[in-house]
């Protein structure tokens, strides 16, 4: 059967992760595995507190939350008193009782902190070992994309209509395992992300909106729209066109930066845009 192949959306399916967990090599590769792997976008903390924030933010977009158990002293959240990943589940299921969790740690078979969250009547709907097989249909970011898009295809009349002009079988999917990656292969699906590090030049003080896009097979590019620059990033997968945009961004504040003259009209807007999502470190 053929499937004709959608680019745009009205209402356009892009859920967004929020990954939390204090060892930056674990982030990079977990992001990585999401952004290359599924549909989802991406928001990263390493600290509690950042993730605190974060969840409070009714501006950032979070439809899933992948949490680590074990955090060291420096990255807790002393003021909300958050000392691990449990404390940090419950406190953002107060603010954000739809989200749904994922464990991710060297603790994920552990029984007793299975027995420790449900004495606490902490939800946790998965559970994954951090040092274990990292594919496959069991995965944390295959688990945590299927379990998105079927809740969006419960609920999204106007996303189960498009679905059904192609000729797939919603019923069908609901109950197929492989649903995530049909539906992806269908429809190329414009997805939110987010950038929170652009290297050691600039700290970013919030999190920059990227809208990232399908161009062809292996083509993808990465725009900053909240920001106003015209140039996108590009790259042969998602995460290429996402770092080549985090480079195009510090080139531009460091060139505004620099500039004898101050710029006028759109290109000082472009500026006060971009200087206040990117401040140099102290």
């Amino acid at each position: 059967m053929f499937f004709k192949v959608i680019t745009h959306m009205d209402q356009t399916y892009s859920p967004v992760v929020l990954i939390v967990d204090d060892d930056e090599a674990v982030t990079r590769r977990m992001s990585r595995n999401f952004l290359q792997q599924t549909s989802m976008g991406v928001l990263v903390a390493q600290t509690l507190v950042n993730a605190a924030n974060l969840i409070e933010d009714v501006d950032v977009r979070i439809d899933a939350l992948v949490m680590d158990l074990n955090f060291r002293e420096e990255t807790r959240d002393d003021v909300r008193n958050l000392r691990d990943g449990l404390d940090f589940i419950q406190f953002a299921q107060k603010v954000r009782p739809e989200v749904p969790t994922a464990v991710v740690s060297v603790e994920g078979d552990d029984v007793d902190k299975k027995a420790q969250a449900k004495k606490g009547k902490i939800r946790v709907d998965s559970w994954h070992q951090k040092l274990g097989n990292e594919n496959g249909p069991l995965s944390a970011w295959d688990t945590i994309e299927r379990d998105c898009l079927t809740r969006t295809l419960k609920a999204d009349q106007g996303f189960r209509s498009r679905l059904k002009e192609l000729k797939i079988d919603v019923r069908d999917l609901l109950t197929d395992e492989a649903i995530a990656e049909k539906v992806r292969k269908v429809i190329r699906l414009s997805r939110l992300t987010y950038l929170t590090d652009v290297g050691s030049d600039f700290h970013v003080c919030k999190p920059i909106e990227v809208i990232c896009t399908q161009q062809g097979k292996y083509r993808y590019s990465a725009s900053a729209i909240q920001i106003g620059i015209a140039t996108s990033g590009e790259g042969d997968d998602p995460v290429e066109a996402i770092n080549d945009l985090a480079e195009i961004l510090v080139a531009e504040a460091k060139l505004f930066l620099t500039e004898a003259h101050e710029p006028v009209g759109y290109a000082a807007k472009v500026k006060k845009n971009l200087l206040s999502f990117l401040k140099v470190p102290n």
